[in-house]
């Protein structure tokens, strides 16, 4: 999705060759969500078992913050034009005119980092809007996310998106738009799945948002830590190999 026709056609031509190959010849398949077992039933009739990527991560101490009042939002990406951060800082916009005291944190670099720079300067918003730049995975995890109170990814295209679930893990009420496999992750309240390439989505999912700060009951908070507990993983595959041997 969004290649130039040649790119795409090859990405099919792949797909119908290599694919065919490689599941003919497995002795068994695991796939690593619903949608990804969609995709691969194109392509065998074998019996394929459903297995969500582990983590194993520790529980997060949510920090008590300095200024009860201000709300954090908080994105961590690559900043490429597929994530939608353009769009996430359009929503923010016309958020902070309402509500004068929220903050928006962006992580990460990309080929889009200057472009938005300027976006945020022509804006003069350098005082609620901030740039941290690249961090570690494990610090993001430990240090970012427990000060954020509001996590999105505004993407316009994801698989099955890794910070969408380490942010539910961190406790932070998530947004998300409704691309790839990422409304399968969780259903509860704490998580809001909105339509991709839309402003005015964002904007209302972020008001949601804004009225489970402090009130939210972490339904979508237990799910991830049941469906990708790292432990109940392994358990699963290490029944699949000894089936196999």
């Amino acid at each position: 999705k969004g290649l130039s026709w040649r790119k795409t056609a090859f990405a099919r031509c792949y797909d119908q060759i290599l694919w065919r190959l490689i599941f003919r010849l497995a002795d068994s398949l695991v796939a690593i969500s619903q949608g990804n077992l969609r995709f691969i039933q194109q392509f065998t009739r074998k019996k394929i078992s459903v297995i969500y990527r582990g983590f194993n991560l520790s529980p997060v101490l949510r920090e008590k913050k300095e200024k009860p009042d201000q709300i954090l939002i908080g994105f961590v990406g690559r900043l490429v034009k597929l994530k939608g951060v353009d769009l996430l800082i359009e929503a923010f916009v016309q958020l902070e005119q309402e509500n004068r005291h929220l903050k928006l944190q962006i992580i990460w670099d990309g080929e889009e980092k200057f472009a938005l720079e300027r976006k945020v300067e022509a804006l003069r918003l350098w005082d609620k809007i901030s740039f941290l730049w690249y961090q570690s995975p494990e610090k993001i995890y430990s240090d970012f996310l427990p000060h954020i109170d509001i996590f999105v990814n505004p993407s316009l295209q994801e698989g099955l998106p890794t910070t969408v679930v380490e942010a539910l893990f961190a406790q932070c009420i998530t947004v998300a738009t409704d691309v790839g496999w990422t409304r399968e992750i969780a259903d509860g309240e704490d998580f809001i799945v909105v339509e991709p390439w839309s402003v005015e989505a964002l904007k209302g999912a972020l008001n949601m948002a804004l009225a489970l700060v402090r009130k939210a009951n972490w339904a979508s908070y237990e799910q991830v830590r049941e469906n990708f507990d790292w432990k109940r993983g392994v358990e699963v595959y290490l029944e699949i190999y000894k089936k196999l041997c």
